[in-house]
C-alpha cells in the first residue's frame, strides 16, 4: 500500500505540471530514447525487454528485486550514410557551396543528420528513474526546400513495475513510467541560409523555440513456461491541454517472445505488432517487427531484426562493467514502405553495474 500510495502522489505532482503539445515540424511525437538491443532486433521484443528497456518500449521490464545502475551512457549515430559516401565530403569539409547543397538536399526528410546522446538509468526494487539529453543537426522537408535546425531535447522519466507469483509458471508483470519531456531548438533555417552561414556570408538567427510534453506509457507482460512470454502496451499517453479539456493519443502495441539459456549461449526470438490500431491491409507490414539474439554469457552477442521490412544488426561487447554497441538500422521516414528510408550506424559506450 504504501508503494501504490507513492505512486499515485508522484503522478499527482507530475500531472500537476503545466504541458505544451509539441506541434513543430521538428518532430510530433515526444523524444523517449530505446536502447541499441532494442533498435539492433528491429525494435521488437517488448515481450523480451530488459529493465533499461522499461523506461522506453515495456514498463513492465522495471519489475525485479535487484539493482540496475547504468552512468554514463554515451551514444553517437549518423544517419543516411550511404548518401554520406556518395556526397562530395571534401568539398563539404572546404565549405564549397555545391557541394553541401547537394548534400542536404540528400538529407531531406524529418530526421537527424548527426546527433549524441547522453543518458542515466536508476532502478531499484521495481522503482525506475531515468534522464537522457540529445542533440544534433536536424533536416526537415524535401531536397533544396529542407530546413536545418540544431535541437537540444530532454526527457526524464519516472516508473515502477511489480510482478505477480500467478502460480509456479506462470507470472505477470504490471507496470507504468511517466516522462517529462522539454525541447529547445534554433528556429529553422532554409537549406540555402544555412550553407550561407556556414560558409561565412551569413549570420545565424539565434532564436530559440521552446516545447514541453508530458506521457505516459502502460506495459503487461506475462511470463509462461519454456520461455515464452507475451505483452500488452499502451504508449505514449499524451496529455493536450486543448482549452482546458484533457484529450489523449497512444499507440497500443502486443508482443510475442521467447528466451532460451544452455550454459553460456543465450537464445531470444520476438515478433511485435506496433500502433496496431492504425493498421490497414496496405500497410501492415510497416506494422511488423521481428527480431532475434544469439550470445556467450552476457559478455558477447549478436543481434538482428526486420522492422516494416528493412533490416537492422547488432553488436555487444562487454568486459567488466564495460558495454560497447554498434548497431546498423534502417528506418523509414514517411508515410509508406520504400518512399524514404535511411540508413543509421550508431556507437554506444557505457558503465554498467
Amino acid at each position: 500500500m504504501k508503494k501504490i500510495s507513492l505512486i499515485l502522489i508522484a503522478l499527482i505532482l507530475v500531472l500537476s505540471l503545466p504541458a505544451k503539445d509539441f506541434s513543430s515540424e521538428l518532430n510530433r511525437t515526444a523524444y523517449i530514447p530505446t536502447s541499441m538491443t532494442f533498435r539492433a532486433m528491429g525494435e521488437s521484443g517488448r515481450a523480451i525487454a530488459l529493465p533499461e528497456d522499461g523506461f522506453s518500449v515495456n514498463p513492465a521490464a522495471l519489475a525485479s528485486d535487484g539493482f540496475e545502475l547504468i552512468l554514463p551512457s554515451f551514444e553517437a549515430a549518423v544517419t543516411n550514410v550511404n548518401a554520406l559516401l556518395n556526397s562530395d565530403i571534401k568539398g563539404v569539409l572546404n565549405k564549397d557551396t555545391t557541394a553541401m547543397m547537394d548534400m542536404l538536399s540528400l538529407l531531406s526528410g524529418s530526421s537527424y543528420f548527426i546527433d549524441g546522446k547522453i543518458s542515466s538509468s536508476l532502478i531499484i526494487k521495481g522503482f525506475g528513474v531515468s534522464f537522457s539529453l540529445k542533440s544534433g543537426l536536424y533536416t526537415s522537408g524535401e531536397s533544396i526546400s529542407a530546413y536545418v535546425t540544431v535541437p537540444i531535447e530532454g526527457v526524464l522519466s519516472l516508473g515502477y513495475a511489480h510482478e505477480f507469483d500467478l502460480n509456479n509458471s506462470y507470472k505477470l508483470s504490471i507496470g507504468g513510467v511517466l516522462h517529462t519531456n522539454l525541447r529547445y531548438y534554433i528556429k529553422p533555417v532554409d537549406v540555402t541560409t544555412f550553407v550561407d552561414v556556414a560558409t561565412g556570408d551569413e549570420k545565424l538567427d539565434l532564436s530559440f523555440i521552446k516545447e514541453s510534453n508530458l506521457t505516459l506509457d502502460l506495459g503487461a507482460t506475462l511470463k509462461m513456461p519454456y520461455g515464452f512470454s507475451s505483452a500488452l502496451t499502451i504508449d505514449h499517453i499524451t496529455l493536450k491541454n486543448l482549452k482546458g479539456n484533457l484529450k489523449y493519443d497512444l499507440s497500443l502495441s502486443t508482443s510475442l517472445g521467447w528466451s532460451y539459456k544452455y550454459g553460456p549461449l543465450r537464445l531470444s526470438l520476438a515478433m511485435d505488432l506496433v500502433d496496431i490500431t492504425r493498421i490497414q491491409i496496405n500497410n501492415a507490414l510497416y506494422h511488423l517487427n521481428l527480431g532475434g539474439y544469439i550470445g556467450l554469457w552476457n559478455n558477447l552477442g549478436l543481434y538482428g531484426g526486420l522492422k516494416g521490412g528493412y533490416p537492422s544488426f547488432g553488436l555487444k561487447l562487454k568486459l567488466l562493467f564495460m558495454e560497447s554497441y554498434i548497431t546498423y538500422t534502417i528506418n523509414e521516414y514517411s508515410e509508406f514502405v520504400g518512399y524514404n528510408p535511411k540508413d543509421t550506424l550508431s556507437f554506444s559506450f557505457r558503465l554498467f553495474f
